[in-house]
């Protein structure tokens, strides 16, 4: 009988955390799109992006979103990887995270 109270707190959450997870994905847009157009990355941008593939792929599995994790964690491993990332991967990763989370992202309710 507990699920059901862990599930509207873990919805609440969520809910309540939707603003913050745009945010993330619409940085991580714009560090890809900046690698795709100018074949640079700004020091400071990638290290955020960084910072919030890690966040993401940390959480995102808390709300059952184990794909999302995974592809999360594919993109924090790319910006972590020596040298600059290719384009077209980083590209490709954070286009599947945005489609993964795509439902969830309009969800206004859990």
């Amino acid at each position: 009988m507990t699920e059901v109270p862990m599930q509207a707190a873990l919805d609440a959450i969520w809910k309540k955390n939707l603003p913050q997870t745009r945010e993330r994905l619409a940085l991580l847009q714009r560090a890809a799109e900046q690698l795709s157009t100018t074949r640079t990355m700004d020091d400071d941008l990638r290290a955020h992006a960084l910072s919030t593939a890690h966040k993401m792929a940390g959480s995102l599995g808390m709300f059952g979103l184990h794909s999302a994790t995974e592809t999360a964690r594919a993109v924090e491993h790319t910006l972590d990887h020596e040298g600059l990332p290719q384009p077209e991967r980083l590209q490709e990763q954070v286009n599947a995270l945005a489609a993964v989370l795509a439902s969830h992202l309009s969800e206004e309710t859990g």
